[in-house]
This record gives structure tokens, C-alpha cells and sequence, in this order.
């Protein structure tokens, strides 16, 4: 009996100390402006100093790191698609990551000339003779076109309702989507901390011992790069994409890294406070809760595809890529 009380003051504690050690985390800043199409460039404003990226389906579009002053231009390495959406991901370290989805909207001149067709079309029904006009006869009267007008009347109202009630659907499968990569983020943030308790209590070290090594791994990536480009070489030939995904892939590593440093000091607070024999504990529960995250962020996405299917949208619904 005692045991069993014990046990449930320790999970309601660990869960204290998670959500606080969460809370305790700084927010980012991340305002993108609107996205047009066939554009080769991203700009907005964000935290200074942080890196923002762009991509679509696991596709990196472009990446950059915002200024002092807090804004950011990322240039693309393809052009944006209109109607499109992307995923624009901001971090840094003592930050907890942000995702947002943007859209790409028409061009100004494409939606002018939208209305300009529609406008032309409007003055030539308007100045061309009706076929169907008829002569009025004596004593008889014309009928009335009220029961057409009704008609109209009702289909443009249903046209209407129709047009709400996509538009709440949409909002409502965006809705669906973003939680759903937020839990998916945390899951992620669950299943490191987990780790990082069995690195701290064997004694593996923290990430950030290593950054010399990956600033060094970073530097000859970037080297081998910049000759190939002095070369000429082609820039869709296997060597030189080979050598930009080694560049890409050390980048990841050190970024991995610095995000890695919030849940260790995560860790190493919970053995102090727990003590390091409770360790196997902490872990199982933050790898629980990375499972709980998992599966409600599987369920939304689901929820999110089947809304954006209804209405012949793009959405990417690969569940395998919904993953720790």
C-alpha cells in the first residue's frame, strides 16, 4: 500500500517538473510575409539569431539564419507553386522549435486578370441583343419571372452555403495539421529527454562536448563544396548533390545537437531532484508520453487528409514520416 502511494506521488511530480522544465522554455518569434507564386525568396521577421528553414514532403527548399534586428531572406532553391503549402520551421538553442504552414497565394497580376476577363465578359452580355426577345400582344400579359428569379435566388444562396462551409472545413483540416506536427514535436522532446536521462546516468556526456569536432566535420563539408562549385562542376550531377547532402547532414547534426542541450539539463535536473536510482522510471515515463503524443498526432492528421481529400486538396498523409 505504501508502495503504490509512494509510486503515485512520483508520477504526479515528474509530471510537475516536465511541465514547468517546458514552460521554462523561451518562445521564438516567427512572422513570414505572403508567399507568391513562382517566387525564389522567403522574407519575414523572426528572433534574432535563429535559423529558419523551408521545406515541403521532407523537400528543403532554402534555409537562412535571421539578422540582429530580427528579420530574415531565405533564398529558395526552386520556385514556390501557387496553392501550395509549405512548412516554415525556426529554431534555436534555448528555444523551443516553432512550425508554421504558409500558403502560396496568386499574384496580383494574375488575379487582375481574372477580373479583367470577367469584367469583359460582363460589358459584351451587356451589349449584345437578346435572340428571345418577343413582341407584346394586345390583352395578353407577359409572365412573370418571379418563380425564375426564386430559383436563382435559392441557388446562389446554396453556391454560398457551400463556399461557408468549405471554408470552415479547410480552416478546421489546418487546424487538425499544425496541432498534429506540435504533438509531434513534443513527442520528439519527450523521447530525447528519455534518452537523455540514460546518457546522463551512464555518463555519455553531453552533445555540446562535441561541438568542435562538428564545426570541424561542417567546415571541410563546406570546403569540398565551395571547390566543386570553383570547378564548375555540374550542379545536378551526383558528385556535386552527394557533396551538398554531406554539407546539409553536418548542419543537422550540430543543430540536432544544440536542441539536444535543453533535454539534458532537463535530465540532469530530474536525477537531482529523483535521485539517479529512479532513473529507469523517468525514462519510461517520458518514453510513455512520446507514445501518448504519437498517436493522438496520428489521429489528426488523419482527420486533417481526409478534410483537405473532400475537397480535392494536396496534403501529404504519410504516417511514416509521422515518427519519433
Amino acid at each position: 500500500m505504501i508502495k503504490s502511494v509512494f509510486a503515485g506521488v512520483v508520477v504526479i511530480a515528474v509530471l510537475t517538473v516536465s511541465n514547468s522544465a517546458q514552460a521554462s522554455v523561451k518562445k521564438l518569434h516567427l512572422k513570414p510575409s505572403s508567399l507568391t507564386n513562382k517566387s525564389t525568396v522567403v522574407k519575414g521577421s523572426a528572433t534574432k539569431n535563429s535559423m529558419v528553414k523551408l521545406t515541403r514532403y521532407q523537400k528543403t527548399y532554402g534555409y537562412g539564419k535571421a539578422s540582429k534586428k530580427g528579420t530574415f531572406r531565405v533564398k529558395l532553391h526552386h520556385k514556390l507553386h501557387a496553392g501550395w503549402k509549405y512548412r516554415l520551421t525556426i529554431n534555436k538553442k534555448g528555444y523551443k522549435t516553432v512550425v508554421k504552414y504558409v500558403q502560396v497565394l496568386q499574384t496580383n497580376t494574375t488575379v487582375q486578370n481574372s477580373l479583367n476577363r470577367g469584367k469583359q465578359k460582363d460589358d459584351e452580355s451587356q451589349k449584345s441583343p437578346s435572340n428571345n426577345q418577343s413582341v407584346p400582344i394586345k390583352g395578353i400579359e407577359k409572365p412573370s419571372n418571379s418563380s425564375n428569379n426564386a430559383s436563382k435566388v435559392e441557388g446562389s444562396s446554396s453556391n454560398s452555403n457551400d463556399s461557408l462551409q468549405k471554408q470552415r472545413e479547410i480552416k478546421l483540416a489546418d487546424s487538425y495539421f499544425e496541432k498534429a506536427e506540435s504533438l509531434k514535436q513534443d513527442s520528439r522532446d519527450a523521447r530525447s529527454i528519455s534518452d537523455a536521462i540514460w546518457a546522463v546516468y551512464t555518463s555519455f556526456g553531453t552533445a555540446s562536448d562535441q561541438y568542435a569536432e562538428m564545426d570541424k566535420e561542417i567546415s571541410l563539408a563546406q570546403s569540398a563544396l565551395d571547390q566543386a562549385i570553383r570547378n564548375k562542376v555540374d550542379a545536378n550531377s551526383a558528385e556535386y548533390l552527394l557533396l551538398k547532402y554531406d554539407l546539409e547532414r553536418a548542419q543537422k547534426i550540430k543543430q540536432r545537437a544544440q536542441e539536444d542541450d535543453i533535454h539534458f539539463q532537463t535530465a540532469q535536473e530530474l536525477l537531482v531532484l529523483y535521485g539517479r536510482d529512479n532513473f529507469q522510471g523517468l525514462a519510461e515515463k517520458f518514453r510513455s508520453k512520446a507514445e501518448k503524443f504519437i498517436e493522438e498526432g496520428r489521429y489528426l492528421r488523419e482527420l486533417a487528409h481526409n478534410l483537405y481529400a473532400k475537397y480535392g486538396l494536396d496534403s501529404n498523409n504519410d504516417l511514416e514520416d509521422f515518427e519519433w
